[in-house]
């Protein structure tokens, strides 16, 4: 007997999926951020008429990877002509 089961619990999700064209694009615009990255910014700014937007993505990747540098480097530091190696 098949078991009836909600889209959402079966994994599927109710944003829309960007392409990978404009992933790809996106990827070239922001220097090779990541995969993963890159969709989540521009399913994080899809318009309420399914359009994706490639400039607010842009931003919404800069505001977080930005962060996640920032926060990777806090507290090293690094004297002027100090050799490591």
């Amino acid at each position: 007997m098949l078991r009836y089961v909600p889209l959402l619990r079966r994994g599927f999700s109710t944003t829309p999926t960007p392409p990978a064209s404009l992933i790809k694009e996106l990827r070239v615009l922001s220097n090779s951020a990541p995969l993963l990255a890159c969709r989540k910014a521009l399913a994080a700014t899809v318009g309420s008429d399914g359009v994706f937007s490639i400039e607010d993505a842009l931003r919404e990747l800069k505001k977080t990877e930005g962060a996640k540098t920032k926060s990777k480097t806090e507290g090293r530091t690094m004297g002027e002509g100090e050799r490591r190696g």
